[in-house]
């Protein structure tokens, strides 16, 4: 049950109180957490990706509680690759969200519908890759996406950049390695 401070602010005094009120918290340890997979779409990549729509998120205060917030929906362009989309004012509000997940201070409330809905696009997103039946575990469905992102930006780079094919090489072997890992764990 959520309790409120005298600013008005709710807040869960521990993390085991959210679960009693039917969310499951899951460290976000990348802004990617805030993102899924549009629809049915299981390729990786900038455009396939939506923010989860108004997901609950809590963030650890200085005072030992973990304050409630709403997810604002912003864009992967604002959050993630931090291009400002003519908002001015917000600047200061993603930078400040963007270091508590840097930290390892934000939790984001799932319940058991996000969870289902979660397992079901880490098969899809196994299936796209590999013939047969299988899973990837979240925590490499995030590296291989943050990996996959980076690689996408980093090619809009002019080609004539000095070891522009070695670093685009470099992401596409780190990335493989990350897909073969997920496989043999499946096999």
């Amino acid at each position: 049950m959520t309790h409120t401070d005298d600013n008005g602010f709710k807040y869960y005094p521990n993390l085991e109180e959210a679960n009693t009120d039917g969310y499951i918290p899951v460290k976000a340890t990348s802004i990617l957490f805030f993102y899924q997979m549009d629809g049915r779409k299981s390729i990786l990549a900038r455009d396939n990706l939506v923010p989860l729509a108004d997901v609950l998120f809590l963030i650890l205060g200085s005072d030992d509680r973990y304050y409630l917030r709403t997810f604002r929906n912003w864009s992967l362009n604002l959050f993630y690759f931090y291009y400002n989309d003519k908002i001015s004012h917000i600047d200061e509000v993603v930078e400040s969200l963007r270091s508590h997940i840097l930290d390892g201070r934000v939790w984001l409330l799932y319940t058991k519908e996000m969870i289902q809905s979660t397992k079901k696009m880490l098969e899809r997103v196994y299936k796209a890759k590999f013939v047969g039946e299988g899973t990837i575990d979240y925590k490499s469905y995030i590296e291989i996406l943050d990996l996959t992102l980076r690689l996408e930006e980093y090619k809009k780079l002019p080609t004539s950049l000095v070891g522009h094919k070695t670093v685009i090489r470099q992401f596409e072997d780190q990335i493989n390695d990350l897909w073969r890992t997920a496989y043999l764990k499946n096999n």
